[in-house]
C-alpha cells in the first residue's frame, strides 16, 4: 500500500492501480487492483479452510462490536480515531478466543465470556489504553452487578487530577444488555453525576434502571468527562475524558 502527499487527488481506477481517500487523514491510498484468491476459490477450497474459519468468527465477533459500539455512543460522542474501534475488535476477538468449547470457526463471545479469562479481558478494557477508572479516581470504588450499581463509600475531589480550566469531573455510569441471537445491545444510562474540584468527600452511588430480565450478558460501563462550570452551565473539556468496562455478569 502506497501513500501520497502533496496536491495529488484522485479517486477511482487509473490503470492497474485503486486510489481512495483515507477519511480521517485525507491521505490518498493508492492499491494495486486484483490479485488474491476469488471468492469461488475461498468458498470450496480445502487449502482456504483456515480462511473460512477466520471470516466465520471474525463476522460474528464484528457484529456484537458493532452493537456494542452503538449502544455506547453517549461515551464515545465527538471521540475520532480508528483506534477506538479496531482496539474494541480486538478487544472482542481476544475473548472470543477464549471459547474453548466450541470448534475453530464457530467460536463465540458469548462462550469467551463464560470464561474467567474472557472475562478478566473484558474488565482490563478502557479507553484511552491507560486512562481507567482507577486510574482517573484514584480512590476505591464499587460494582455491583446483581443491583447493576456503581458506589464510592467516601469520593474525595482532592485525590483526582483536575485539569486545567476544569471545575467538576462528570461520571456516566451505564449497563449495556447484550444478547446473541439474534445480536443487539441497549444501554441504560443512570443521572450524570458532577463532583465538584475541591469538595470534601461525599457517599455516592449511581444506577440505572429499566434493565431488562433475560439478556445474554450485562456490561457495565462508566464514562468519565472533565467539565469548567459556569453560572450553571457545564462546559465538556477534550482533554482528560474516556471511558472503561468495570463490570460484567453473564451465565456460566
Amino acid at each position: 500500500m502506497a501513500k501520497v502527499k502533496g496536491p495529488f487527488k484522485v479517486t477511482g481506477t487509473l490503470g492497474d492501480y485503486n486510489y481512495y481517500e483515507d477519511k480521517e487523514t485525507r491521505d490518498t491510498i493508492i492499491r494495486q487492483k486484483g490479485g488474491g484468491f476469488d471468492g469461488e476459490t475461498i468458498k470450496k477450497s480445502p487449502r482456504m479452510e483456515k480462511v473460512r474459519e477466520n471470516s466465520s468468527e471474525f463476522g460474528s465477533s464484528s457484529q456484537v462490536k458493532g452493537a456494542f459500539s452503538q449502544a455506547i455512543r453517549p461515551l464515545l460522542r465527538d471521540i475520532r480515531g480508528r483506534e477506538i474501534h479496531s482496539g474494541l475488535m480486538r478487544l472482542f476477538m481476544g475473548i472470543k478466543s477464549c471459547d474453548s468449547v466450541s470448534p475453530r470457526g464457530a467460536r463465540h463471545i458469548y462462550r469467551g465470556l463464560q470464561t474467567e479469562k474472557g472475562r478478566q479481558l473484558l474488565l482490563t478494557y478502557c479507553y484511552p489504553e491507560y486512562y481507567s477508572l482507577p486510574y482517573v479516581l484514584q480512590q476505591p470504588f464499587a460494582v455491583d452487578m446483581d443491583a447493576f450499581r456503581f458506589s464510592c463509600a467516601s469520593l474525595d475531589s482532592r485525590m483526582i487530577d483536575y485539569p486545567k480550566y476544569a471545575t467538576h469531573l462528570g461520571l456516566t455510569f451505564g449497563v449495556v444488555a447484550l444478547d446473541f441471537s439474534p445480536v443487539s445491545a441497549m444501554a441504560y444510562w443512570a443521572e450524570d453525576y458532577f463532583l465538584a474540584k475541591g469538595s470534601p468527600p461525599v457517599s455516592m452511588s449511581l444506577a440505572p434502571t429499566g434493565l431488562p430480565e433475560d439478556s445474554d450478558a450485562y456490561l457495565a460501563v462508566m464514562g468519565v468527562r472533565f467539565y469548567q462550570e459556569i453560572n450553571g452551565v457545564y462546559s465538556p473539556l477534550e482533554i482528560g475524558r474516556g471511558y472503561s468496562v468495570i463490570g460484567v455478569s453473564v451465565e456460566v
